[in-house]
């Protein structure tokens, strides 16, 4: 048995994502898996996640369901204050 290298080009890899489909890059970030096999033999050897330089992460749009549920305890407030104030108008008349 012997030591060695092997070369992998991510740009072939994020190439074919965009060319067939595959997901080997999602989010900016590519995972990868080294094993070695041999005649009786097979190793785990390692593994990482590498960053894409310079992705940056796209921002989501605000949905009206979203800025509710953002800010739900603000509404809490709002809506026990016009019930409050509802309540005590509808008293007075």
């Amino acid at each position: 048995m012997k030591e060695g290298s092997i070369d992998i080009d991510f740009n072939q890899m994020t190439k074919r994502d965009s060319r067939d489909g595959t997901k080997f890059e999602v989010g900016g970030r590519m995972f990868f898996e080294a094993h070695v096999f041999g005649d009786s033999y097979t190793s785990f050897t390692t593994n990482a996640f590498l960053d894409k330089e310079g992705y940056v992460e796209p921002q989501i749009k605000k949905t009206v369901s979203s800025v509710f549920l953002d800010n739900w305890y603000w509404f809490t407030i709002l809506f026990i204050f016009i019930g409050t104030g509802a309540y005590y108008f509808c008293k007075s008349q």
